[in-house]
């Protein structure tokens, strides 16, 4: 491994230790706030987690699911059908822009609850584990990772660097979805996800992009712009609490 994948990697465990931290310092706040208030924890708080644990029981690798009342979330553009509307419902992270979640409110009866899977290297080299996240309360979550679905308009290629010239490195046929991350400066080719950590390249003019492009970042070739991090979706994200 090279000392640049070797950062990389370290840089990423720390992200996610330093992250989690904070959610767990701010949680806990969150919950003494509410003791304080009430003598003794509220008895939604501990229905809202054990319903969420059993409706998001079968929630797969990067995903989120809606655990308890109420839960507002915002699609990605162009991500048809979205549905994260009552408690066990699920959507893939790559079409979540934004969630945010209810504060305590022991008269209406509501907590915002919601657990998101996202995947990370944390033990080093390139097998990414399952990281589960359990968000609840007066918290707004952010995707910092903008992936878009476009769909083909007629068979064509996939290359390897942008430019017809490149090696293929796959065909798509009309109608195919496929989640897109970046783009070229001049909008002529968008940059494709194949998997976890391989990308590849189609021209815009073989599919229907729409106003996706105003939402990826632009990109040369495979390796990443310069302060660009090519994280998947919920890799990285912005968290805000209505804690003081």
């Amino acid at each position: 491994m090279s000392v640049e994948v070797t950062y990389k990697v370290m840089r990423l465990k720390l992200f996610f230790t330093v992250l989690l931290t904070l959610l767990v310092l701010l949680a806990l706040g969150g919950l003494a706030a509410a003791q304080d208030a009430e003598d003794d924890c509220p008895a939604i708080v501990a229905d809202a987690l054990d319903l969420a644990e059993r409706v998001c029981e079968a929630a797969g690798s990067s995903e989120l699911c809606y655990g308890h009342l109420v839960l507002e979330a915002e699609p990605q553009r162009g991500a048809e059908d979205f549905k994260l509307a009552e408690p066990g419902d699920t959507e893939p992270v790559g079409r979540v822009r934004s969630v945010r979640l209810s504060p305590l409110d022991t008269e209406e009866n509501i907590w915002g609850v919601a657990f998101m899977r996202v995947r990370a290297a944390l033990t080093g080299g390139f097998n990414p584990e399952d990281v589960t996240i359990l968000l609840f309360g007066d918290v707004v979550v952010d995707n910092a990772v903008s992936i878009v679905e476009i769909i083909t308009l007629r068979d064509g290629n996939l290359r390897q660097q942008p430019s017809t010239d490149s090696v293929i490195m796959g065909v798509v046929v009309a109608g195919q979805t496929l989640l897109a991350d970046g783009r070229t400066a001049d909008d002529a080719w968008l940059r494709i996800r194949l998997d976890e950590v391989n990308n590849a390249w189609i021209s815009a003019a073989l599919v229907e992009t729409g106003d996706a492009l105003e939402d990826l970042v632009t990109a040369a070739g495979n390796e990443a712009s310069p302060g660009e991090l090519l994280y998947n979706s919920m890799q990285a994200f912005y968290f805000r609490s209505g804690v003081a």
